[in-house]
């Protein structure tokens, strides 16, 4: 698997939100079970809207950036994951933030279960998964998919909420929000400080 051309066929932040625009606008052709995943994408939508906005860069992780080399930080995501719009906008915001250092592409996990595969987390396909990669496309780390303390919590909402998902996304949802991007921050940063 060449990763230089899955990142060079990859999304660009925007191009993925227009992505998810046209699938929530155009939902003629679509599989009834794509059609089932149309709620949850709306409502990502509107968080990724969102973070866009109120996703801030913390001060630790302004510093890091500066001194960081260049990289391609390649996402495994879907527009369904509610997870990936909590976390992909504030991976937008260090791209941003790096002025060009970081060069952020999103993969869609379904068409891409090969390089998924080779990341899987308690033995499924949690997404975001992001793989950084330095200019030579040498794995530097991987990260995902979601910050430590919700994955451990995420268990005990599941078996709380039984079979109502929406009882587990709302709890998600407020964690992420009550956090306010600052443990995966702190995440990312533990991880570029191991490899340096």
């Amino acid at each position: 698997m060449d990763i230089s051309e899955l990142a060079e066929k990859a999304f660009t932040y925007a191009e993925y939100r227009e992505l998810l625009n046209e699938f929530v606008e155009d939902q003629e052709n679509k599989t009834e079970a794509q059609l089932k995943m149309l709620p949850y994408i709306v409502t990502n939508i509107n968080l990724m809207e969102t973070w866009d906005q109120a996703a801030a860069l913390t001060e630790e992780m302004k510093a890091a950036v500066e001194s960081w080399a260049p990289a391609t930080w390649l996402v495994l995501t879907e527009g369904w994951c509610g997870d990936a719009a909590n976390i992909i906008p504030l991976f937008q915001k260090i791209a941003d933030f790096s002025k060009g250092k970081i060069k952020l592409r999103l993969l869609l996990r379904d068409e891409n279960t090969a390089l998924m595969d080779q990341y899987l987390t308690d033995g499924g396909r949690a997404i975001p998964k992001v793989i950084i990669y330095d200019e030579a496309f040498r794995e530097l780390a991987n990260w995902g998919p979601c910050p430590a303390v919700l994955h451990a919590q995420k268990k005990p909402w599941k078996e709380e909420a039984g079979k109502d998902f929406q009882i587990l996304i709302r709890k998600v949802n407020e964690w992420y929000e009550a956090d306010q991007c600052i443990t995966t921050q702190a995440e990312i940063l533990a991880l570029q400080h191991k490899r340096q």
